[in-house]
């Protein structure tokens, strides 16, 4: 089937060395039976077992070659065994793709708001926003982002707050933390988990161990 639609191909003359150009399907050469028997499909059916063929999307993140003695015995690789003869030994090779372990993690971890990153392998653990023009804002979140013990974006762009939390749920960084004046008037921040949603308000000097605790949950998980 895949030959009856592949324009102008290259025939072979029926003599040595003679070749036949731009040989079409119809004009050129007809085919008793016409039909695709190389691409297998959704249903197709099992000669032995007569089961369907289920079509299930997925990446391949790794692949191993068998390499044989091949290039062992290119480069003059032995080795004696226990009679003293020579051997070549078997090779192999494998790899990962980081890209593709990406586009898995992204595929697997998100909703549709956006990313949502496990916390082992997030580029950032924490994102840390402040909420208004405070002066005391900016200095308690500057103040955290040095003692928070993860690795932290900070978000001190001057944009809205849904902005900010548009682009929060966006990159999917496992926990937010926002400072705000009015839970700094109770010296709280506030915590919020992007995989679950759940909120939490969490005294200011309480931060780093708060952080070093959830860590250490997500780590286990």
């Amino acid at each position: 089937d895949c030959a009856a639609h592949t324009t102008n191909l290259v025939f072979g003359g029926n003599e040595m060395d003679v070749h036949v150009l731009n040989v079409n399907y119809g004009r050129d050469y007809k085919g008793d039976v016409k039909g695709d028997i190389a691409m297998v499909k959704q249903r197709n059916r099992c000669r032995i077992c007569h089961g369907e063929l289920e079509e299930v999307p997925v990446l391949e993140l790794g692949h191993i070659f068998k390499l044989g003695d091949f290039y062992s015995r290119a480069l003059g690789l032995s080795i004696q065994d226990e009679s003293g003869e020579h051997l070549y030994p078997n090779m192999g090779s494998y790899g990962i793709g980081v890209g593709r372990l990406l586009v898995a993690v992204s595929e697997t971890n998100r909703d549709d708001r956006g990313l949502v990153w496990p916390w082992r392998i997030a580029p950032y653990q924490v994102y840390l926003m402040g909420i208004g023009k405070s002066l005391l804002v900016k200095r308690v979140a500057e103040n955290l982002h040095n003692v928070i013990p993860a690795q932290v974006l900070i978000d001190d762009r001057i944009e809205s707050p849904g902005v900010k939390f548009r682009d929060a749920d966006l990159i999917g960084i496992p926990v937010r933390i926002v400072v705000s004046s009015r839970n700094l008037a109770e010296n709280k921040v506030e915590f919020c988990e992007r995989r679950t949603g759940e909120k939490w308000l969490v005294d200011v000097g309480d931060v780093p161990e708060t952080v070093r605790e959830y860590g250490n949950r997500s780590e286990n998980v």
